[in-house]
């Protein structure tokens, strides 16, 4: 099984990249951006919503960086993380409008977001990428590692030990060099 997170930070930064990635974990979102040029007029990618989405990869892959390079979390990213879990945590109602108990066999329940991501419906894709960012910020177990001898984010094995290299190359590399150094 693949990370979401994981693929999303390896998304090559083009609107090929993007529609691969979209392929994979959001297919949904081709009607929307269609539905998005019959709203607006304008295709979403030359779009400014799609720019913020693009910034947005960017502070996604910062945040994963600084995690494992420095140890830090910049302020503007914890501002940016609570921005967003706003806009993934949908608001709860019920359709009737009435403020006595709710029969759930004849009401159902609406969740309700405040805001469309980037003009599209990117909340539940967001709302993975939320939680698994806070996972690995309080240092849960994510299935997030990065390898340190070739720095690529890999989704460890859930059996045997804990798994600090990607694969056997990168820790005969790292072995290799580390002998080579003592």
């Amino acid at each position: 099984m693949s990370n979401i997170l994981i693929d999303f930070y390896q998304t090559e930064d083009t609107q090929t990249g993007f529609e691969h990635f979209f392929a994979k974990h959001a297919d949904w979102i081709f009607e929307d951006i269609q539905r998005y040029h019959e709203r607006t007029g304008q295709n979403w990618w030359e779009s400014k919503d799609a720019a913020d989405f693009w910034v947005n990869h960017a502070i996604v892959k910062a945040i994963i960086d600084n995690f494992f390079d420095k140890q830090i979390l910049l302020r503007t990213h914890l501002q940016w993380l609570r921005k967003l879990s706003k806009a993934v945590i949908p608001d709860l109602t019920v359709g009737d409008g009435n403020d006595a108990d709710i029969d759930l066999s004849k009401n159902h329940l609406l969740f309700t977001y405040y805001d469309a991501l980037y003009g599209l419906a990117l909340q539940p894709i967001y709302k993975l990428f939320y939680d698994e960012l806070i996972k690995m910020l309080r240092e849960e177990k994510t299935g997030i590692k990065r390898c340190p001898s070739c720095r690529k984010l890999f989704e460890p094995t859930p059996r045997g030990h804990a798994q600090i290299f990607c694969g056997a190359t990168c820790k005969m590399r790292y072995y290799r060099k580390y002998k080579e150094n003592y």
